[in-house]
């Protein structure tokens, strides 16, 4: 898998599973560990990964041990610095997350379902007590 495939991988998958702080750090993450090539290994300094989404030492050790218990890696610190492996295979098995504008066109069909429904029921009220 390339750069661009995991990318997309982590654009279409990820946001089912994670938000905010953690999907923004996994983007990162991918930019810095794929390559043309593929993934390989990288050591990034705690603060630049702290720096990339502005959290803290705690923060990021629970967004790290949550990407360690879901399978995406293994994250090894030493001396300041965290060496990551990244394995973004269990991203394949969660569902996509629909567009938003798929999603806003079942909100509209929902809507007018509703709407419809509740003009019948008007209707029928109307025709009993009039």
């Amino acid at each position: 898998m390339i750069r661009k495939e995991a990318r997309q991988l982590v654009k279409n998958n990820a946001p089912s599973r994670y938000h905010g702080t953690a999907l923004v750090l996994l983007t990162h993450l991918v930019d810095a560990a794929y390559g043309p090539d593929g993934v390989r290994e990288v050591t990034i300094r705690a603060s630049t990964l702290m720096s990339w989404v502005h959290i803290g030492q705690d923060q990021l050790r629970r967004v790290l041990d949550k990407f360690t218990k879901d399978g995406l890696g293994t994250f090894v610190g030493h001396g300041g610095k965290i060496t990551v492996f990244l394995n973004l295979s269990p991203l394949e098995s969660l569902p996509v997350k629909p567009s938003l504008k798929e999603a806003k066109a079942d909100r509209a069909t929902k809507a007018r379902k509703a709407y419809a429904a509740n003009k019948e029921l008007q209707m029928a009220y109307a025709e009993e007590h009039f």
